[in-house]
């Protein structure tokens, strides 16, 4: 058994000297290999037939002192296991956690649509679940977890409707100078008296072209309605003043 009793005792120091939970995992992993070898020295003694029963009784005993040497060596080993498997747990969340907060700040610069910020609360929840998922059954990191959840929403829902408020603003914008370009086509259009005239305003004057470039970008703002309005109403208008001038016509 003395081969035995070195390899117990190499392994009980490597085990006291690791400083990681991998390192100390592999020492742990010999010493069930050599209860692996115990176990089977032992039912090799049972099955031996010994006429002296002394010398049968000091292996059995010399078995069982060296069983005993070997369980408190793996109990100290798992406990110093534990101990560092919850410090290398502690730093490797506080690390990740870190990072993903400084994920959630990136998120925010890049979010510049409601859109995009939909987008990124979603990529940033799914990072949130993998940690949830790595670090979810140990108790001291649930509560982490479930704050920064609750953070992470009311971040994004705060910042789209920010963003919401602001499009709409923007919006409201277009549309109100639409109006006023609108309001003057009826005295910018009385003076024609041909046809050709007419439409040559509407074809090329610089504030329609402007007006068309008011519905596009009222559109790249998701406010479709205000401009079809501005588009209904620019056609209403042009409608009025062909109706105008074929009234000044006849009566000419």
């Amino acid at each position: 058994l003395a081969p035995f009793e070195q390899r117990l005792a190499s392994l009980d120091e490597q085990a006291g000297k690791a400083t990681t939970a991998k390192q100390l995992a592999e020492h742990i992993a010999g010493m069930q290999a050599m209860s692996a070898d115990l176990d089977m020295l032992s039912e090799l003694m049972a099955s031996l037939k010994v006429d002296d029963a002394t010398q049968r009784t000091q292996v059995v005993e010399a078995l069982s002192g060296l069983y005993a040497r070997l369980n408190q060596a793996r109990a100290r080993a798992d406990l110093r296991r534990k101990t560092l498997g919850s410090a290398e747990s502690v730093a490797q969340f506080g690390a990740q956690f870190t990072l993903f907060a400084q994920s959630i700040a990136s998120a925010l610069g890049m979010a510049n649509t409601p859109e995009k910020a939909d987008e990124q609360l979603s990529r940033l929840m799914v990072q949130l679940e993998e940690l949830e998922s790595q670090f979810g059954d140990q108790e001291q990191f649930i509560g982490d977890i479930l704050a920064k959840r609750e953070e992470l929403l009311e971040t994004f829902e705060a910042h789209k409707q920010a963003l919401l408020d602001e499009r709409q603003r923007k919006a409201q914008s277009v549309l109100d100078a639409a109006k006023r370009i609108l309001d003057s086509l009826a005295r910018r259009t009385a003076k024609f008296t041909q046809a050709e005239e007419l439409n040559a305003f509407y074809a090329a004057d610089p504030l329609i072209l402007k007006l068309r470039e008011m519905t596009e970008r009222l559109r790249e703002l998701k406010d479709s309605v205000k401009a079809d309005d501005i588009e209904a109403r620019l056609k209403v208008a042009r409608d009025q003043a062909v109706r105008a001038l074929s009234d000044k016509s006849e009566l000419f």
